[in-house]
């Protein structure tokens, strides 16, 4: 019994062990070098494949605007690319495609509300010019993606239904 009770009391330590790959925000967040290096990193994610390193810029997007000339394979362009130039939009490939450049841009945003949301318990760590390019450059992004999935994500202004009533036609 004794045994079993050293065993369950040293055991509390060693199962809260940080993995490697993860800092918390508490520590990361302890400067304004947590900052910027957090706002890098959302600008690097960005430079992916699923997001602007391809997708947002000259794959999907092109392809769903059908901006590509023929003859094309899906060895040039991609099968999911191939499908949105040809309107396939229900194939797997076409939606593991939207989804994945999807994921990409709202975890970019995620990133962007938990560095604003830092910057609202911990912003006092920073220089009044510091604590104002930092937010000022989240919210901006955060906007500009907003603004891109919008821009994919909803219905054309030639549809019925129209994005915004307020302006009437």
């Amino acid at each position: 019994m004794l045994c079993l009770t050293i065993a369950m009391a040293s055991c509390k330590k060693w199962i809260d062990v940080a993995p490697k790959t993860s800092i918390e925000n508490d520590r990361f967040f302890s400067s304004k070098l947590g900052f910027t290096e957090a706002l890098n990193g959302v600008y690097l994610k960005m430079g992916g494949v699923s997001s602007y390193g391809r997708e947002m810029t000259w794959g999907l997007v092109d392809a769903m605007g059908r901006t590509y000339v023929s003859p094309l394979s899906s060895e040039t362009i991609g099968a999911g690319n191939l499908d949105a130039i040809n309107g396939n939009y229900q194939n797997l490939r076409f939606q593991e495609l939207i989804s994945a450049t999807y994921l990409a841009q709202y975890n970019a945003i995620a990133n962007l509300n938990n560095i604003l949301e830092q910057l609202k318990n911990k912003g006092s760590i920073l220089t009044p010019a510091e604590y104002n390019i930092v937010k000022g450059e989240a919210l901006g992004l955060r906007a500009f993606l907003h603004f891109d999935m919008l821009r994919l994500f909803t219905k054309s202004y030639k549809m019925e239904e129209r994005i915004c009533r307020v302006f009437p036609m």
